[in-house]
């Protein structure tokens, strides 16, 4: 199996319980060898999406046509995954009941934000990184405090010039909980975060708690910043890239709500926003997540794509210009502004002082360049 073959073949596979006629033609991949279940396992976990591949082969009786140590391996993951989510939705118990008592309204994010609206049958089928904590910009420090008091931990320490360059205070981690936590003030990097703002989502925000106050984002605010997440943040409008766990996501959210016109509604980033969903359906085969309305086509954004994903070579090359690129625009941007904003020019100095800042910068290059393999 090529790269792309692997791709939607796994889509095809995501998409099993919702389209259930695609099971003879997964089972039929399976019994004629056409499958390279490495490269599977391979992609599906770089892509966060192996249990939910599992589960959907269960749900279709495909388990039988898998190799037995495959399978049990996959079913460990998949259990283990499933005790981890659930630790982790004790933490967001514990961490709301804090800033309950102390006033405060988190709005939990992402992956977690979908395992508390029951977005999937079972919550296995979602892999989760942090947990992603928004509140009020004035509230993100005390928030902070009170983690930090309840035995939550960082390695980087704060410093307000270079915290209010960034959308969230530092990772925080403790030791007897799963997830490290990220507070947040907005929920996109600049100069994204213009047209949507972490405040308008603390507004819009739903308690769908009982006896404590669990909040997360509005339907609407869940969907757009599902696409605008993995579009700006993870730069894969920008690099050309994909994310099969977002698109998966993207899937099911699109069966609560009608997407276009959500993206008709917001009616900003126009682009990046249709490209995501015209992408998903291609890859999941899913269009009927564009069926109802005003998705515009981003024909040529898909053959850039197809074309990528052809020639991994090429591609690599071109995520290597896009960050030197883009690193050099940063680096003429941050100069420029801190002659004017003393902010800026304050938090520059502030790096550029700190020897451990340029251990850290040049590991990125190091890492782009793969001069650390």
């Amino acid at each position: 199996m090529t790269y792309p073959e692997t791709l939607y073949f796994i889509g095809k596979c995501l998409t099993l319980g919702t389209h259930p006629w695609k099971i003879a033609s997964v089972q039929d991949d399976i019994q004629t060898g056409k499958v390279d279940w490495e490269k599977v396992v391979y992609v599906s976990s770089s892509h966060l999406v192996l249990p939910a591949l599992y589960l959907q082969l269960e749900r279709a009786t495909l388990l039988k046509h898998l190799p037995e140590d495959l399978t049990e391996y996959l079913r460990y993951l998949t259990e283990e995954n499933r005790e981890r989510n659930r630790l982790i939705l004790q933490q967001v118990q514990d961490i709301s009941v804090l800033l309950n008592r102390n006033g405060i309204k988190p709005v939990f994010l992402k992956g977690v934000a979908c395992l508390l609206i029951n977005l999937y049958e079972d919550d296995a089928e979602r892999m989760l990184g942090d947990i992603d904590i928004l509140v009020e910009e004035s509230k993100v420090l005390r928030t902070a405090e009170l983690l930090i008091a309840e035995g939550y931990k960082t390695d980087v320490e704060y410093n307000k010039y270079i915290h209010d360059e960034h959308r969230h205070y530092s990772r925080l981690m403790h030791g007897n909980y799963p997830s490290a936590v990220e507070v947040h003030r907005e929920v996109l990097l600049q100069p994204y975060s213009k047209y949507f703002r972490g405040g308008d989502m603390v507004r819009n925000a739903r308690n769908i708690g009982k006896d404590i106050q669990v909040f997360v984002p509005s339907m609407k605010d869940l969907i757009i910043h599902n696409v605008l997440n993995v579009q700006f943040n993870d730069r894969a409008y920008l690099n050309r890239t994909l994310n099969l766990r977002q698109m998966y996501d993207s899937l099911h959210l699109s069966k609560r709500t009608d997407v276009s016109m959500v993206l008709a509604e917001f009616g900003k980033y126009k682009k990046p926003t249709n490209a995501w969903f015209e992408l998903t359906a291609q890859l999941l085969g899913a269009p009927e997540i564009l069926c109802r309305g005003g998705i515009h086509r981003s024909s040529f954004y898909l053959m850039q794509i197809d074309f990528f994903l052809n020639h991994p070579a090429i591609h690599t090359v071109f995520q290597k210009i896009v960050f030197l690129v883009k690193r050099l625009q940063r680096y003429i941007a941050v100069l420029a502004q801190s002659v004017v904003d003393k902010k800026i020019r304050h938090g520059l100095w502030i790096r550029l002082s700190n020897p451990g800042w340029y251990v850290n910068h040049i590991k990125t290059y190091r890492i782009l360049f793969r001069l650390d393999r």
